[in-house]
């Protein structure tokens, strides 16, 4: 891509309106093609070809469900478990499939703020608040969960949490009295320790798999704006958030990380991404909430469930595709 910004001429109210050296003058917009940059003499606009995200509503869950947490699955494979309707705490399961949400399993005890990784027939559960934090791990397979011999070192609720069935990654928690910034990892049969998080904190959004995850945001007694990336041994700080928040919604990858809503001192409704190196801003939620559920990629995710105003059941899903974006001199 040749041409900047900055070399062109004509400019009227923010607006670039004449092509200047390295810029392909075209008078209609040629196929889509990421980065190309060219002047539509029609419109007298430059453009450019840009990956962007539209939001748009899906099925509705059948029940309000607060203090859900998670990153399992895809968008049209999900599993969404426990949680809260604002008074009384859930054990049942929903699971969506690109349209509608049904019904799947009973966990073991009815709970919130539990963690949850892998896929709809191979997912994992552990940790949540009954009463008391937990330490309990429960497998699920599509349609039953089987209790684990595997317990957690801690017991906690709200831990951040990302992986397979058989390679899942706990960060973070408390009890209600410590947090904690240790990781713990399982392989199918227990879980063993991993590296400590750079503070100790709990509510933290985590995406990615085991040995390339990346860490956002977070409570440590205050919103976190820091992150990190894991591989699978040690934590390594990365580039800061433009907001500290806790209790977002994320999903993707290490490499290709959206992280979505969450509570600065109040809900907020921003989606961040994450290319590995740098966050951008992306389209917004049409609603803020924070402590919902999440799966899925950059190019095809979705969030549910949370908190807006209230505990919801609503599920809004992201499709991301090529568009084309007039270049402003703002």
């Amino acid at each position: 891509m040749s041409g900047k910004v900055g070399d062109n001429t004509g400019i009227q109210s923010g607006v670039v309106t004449s092509a200047g050296a390295g810029i392909e003058s075209l008078s209609s917009d040629p196929s889509a093609e990421h980065g190309k940059v060219w002047f539509n003499s029609t419109t007298s606009l430059l453009k450019v070809y840009n990956n962007a995200a539209t939001w748009s509503s899906g099925g509705n869950l059948a029940a309000v469900r607060d203090n859900i947490c998670g990153n399992n699955g895809t968008q049209t494979a999900c599993f969404v478990s426990c949680g809260s309707d604002g008074s009384s705490n859930y054990n049942t399961t929903e699971e969506y499939n690109g349209s509608t949400w049904g019904s799947g399993g009973n966990a073991a005890d009815q709970k919130n703020t539990v963690g949850t990784c892998g896929t709809l027939t191979a997912g994992l559960l552990w940790a949540g608040w009954t009463g008391s934090a937990q330490n309990k791990t429960e497998e699920y397979n599509g349609t039953g969960y089987t209790t684990s011999s595997g317990t957690l070192a801690n017991a906690v609720y709200a831990p951040g949490g990302t992986g397979t069935q058989t390679a899942g990654l706990s960060v973070g928690g408390t009890n209600n009295s410590t947090r904690f910034a240790s990781a713990e990892e399982y392989d199918g049969t227990s879980w063993a320790d991993g590296g400590d998080l750079g503070a100790a904190q709990q509510s933290v959004c985590i995406v990615g798999t085991l040995t390339a995850a990346l860490a956002a945001g977070g409570y440590s007694g205050s919103a976190l704006n820091t992150a990190y990336e894991y591989d699978g041994t040690n934590w390594t700080s990365v580039t800061a958030q433009s907001e500290s928040k806790y209790a977002s919604i994320g999903f993707g990858i290490q490499t290709a990380g959206i992280i979505c809503g969450g509570n600065t001192g109040s809900n907020v409704s921003t989606v961040q991404k994450w290319n590995g190196s740098a966050w951008s801003t992306a389209t917004s939620l049409s609603a803020a909430r924070r402590e919902g559920t999440g799966a899925g990629t950059q190019a095809a995710g979705f969030v549910a469930g949370g908190f807006t105003s209230s505990a919801t059941n609503t599920t809004e899903e992201s499709t991301e595709a090529l568009t084309a974006q007039t270049i402003t001199n703002s």
